[in-house]
């Protein structure tokens, strides 16, 4: 999301953007994204670029202020920005991955809670199973449900529909896409955020996939990176 003014990546050279985190999913999408476009980042080359990590919610009012010129942001941020703040999608990370589809958040537990505990796992994925799959038939509902426990939560209410749009820009549901966290894992390679690293076992999707096969829904893929079945 970036303000109005800027027409075309070209225009990012000398820009200041803000990600969550660094390191994190969205910090690794952006850096590895101005590499592949041929920027440099908080150098002081011609074409560089000045990426600041800081909380989502100071991103919003800084991009307000007119502090920043853009951020890279997970939902319901990213929307909060063009709602708000008044800005417009410049790269959708979607354009970004094969068919469109990547992970931004994957469900973990210890492999030491997973052996001692596998009911209790397979019960925590059945309800986040049965959760997208409500999220999916009934995106206004959900959205309602899903103001009603931020508000709770936070002790204050998002701005009237920011959940139900933000929830159009997501796909919930159980596949953890593992291609895309390998793809990801090399990007933060690429970039110096991340040493060679391998992800061989770090995936167990027995219980997903079990849940999968007795709800009759397509069991997913580990792509090569763990155990699918037992």
């Amino acid at each position: 999301m970036v303000k109005p003014s800027i027409k075309s990546v070209s225009e990012l050279a000398g820009k200041t953007l803000a990600t969550p985190q660094l390191a994190n999913t969205q910090d690794v999408a952006l850096k590895y994204f101005l590499k592949q476009e041929g920027f440099t980042v908080n150098g002081k080359a011609t074409k560089n670029v000045n990426v600041i990590a800081q909380d989502n919610a100071q991103s919003l009012q800084l991009f307000q202020q007119g502090a920043i010129d853009g951020a890279w942001l997970p939902e319901p941020w990213a929307t909060r920005l063009v709602k708000q703040g008044g800005g417009k999608v410049l790269v959708n990370e979607k354009t970004r991955w094969p068919k469109g589809q990547f992970v931004t958040t994957n469900l973990l537990v210890s492999t030491k809670f997973l052996q001692e505990h596998p009911q209790t796992v397979r019960a925590l994925i059945t309800a986040q199973v049965k959760t997208a799959e409500q999220i999916t038939k009934d995106p206004s509902g959900s959205a309602k449900q899903l103001d009603a426990a931020l508000t709770k939560l936070n002790g204050k209410a998002l701005p009237a529909g920011v959940t139900a749009a933000a929830l159009k820009n997501l796909t919930p549901g159980w596949d953890p896409y593992a291609a895309s966290l390998r793809g990801s894992a090399e990007h933060a390679e690429s970039i110096g955020l991340l040493k060679k690293t391998d992800l061989n076992g770090i995936y167990d999707l027995s219980i997903l996939n079990s849940v999968l096969k007795s709800q009759g829904l397509k069991q997913v893929s580990d792509a090569g990176l763990g155990q699918e079945s037992k």
